[in-house]
């Protein structure tokens, strides 16, 4: 006996979602939803087919909050489809003998792929 319950619920939501697809692809009203992809996690690289813009804005460095803090300049990011571009920043110099190694894309042979910045000691 349960089984068969569990048969017709099956088929219940079959038909719901059969009529809900029947009902919803002659609507005249579409709208595009855009999923935004997360920022991958530090390590992992993307490739990127297009190569990144060569034209770099002119950034103001404004005045440092502090002797103890490096200007890491602004870069090309990808992001799902296109370039967008990330401002440059301060950041804290974890010792003070640690120097700043800047981000950069580099073109390998099946695209373009971002080398995150990193301190050197």
């Amino acid at each position: 006996m349960k089984r068969k319950g569990y048969i017709s619920k099956g088929i219940g939501m079959a038909a719901m979602i059969a009529t809900a697809m029947v009902l919803t692809t002659g609507c005249a009203h579409r709208r595009t939803v855009v999923v935004q992809q997360p920022v991958p996690p530090p390590g992992q690289e993307v490739l990127v087919m297009q190569a990144p813009p060569t034209v770099i804005p002119n950034e103001p460095i404004p005045v440092s909050p502090g002797r103890d803090y490096v200007w890491t300049a602004g870069h090309y990011a990808w992001k799902g489809d296109k370039y967008v571009w990330v401002p440059g920043k301060y950041i804290a110099r974890p010792r003070a003998s640690a120097t700043w190694e800047p981000g950069h894309w580099e073109h390998r042979r099946k695209g373009w792929y971002w080398v995150e910045g990193h301190w050197v000691s």
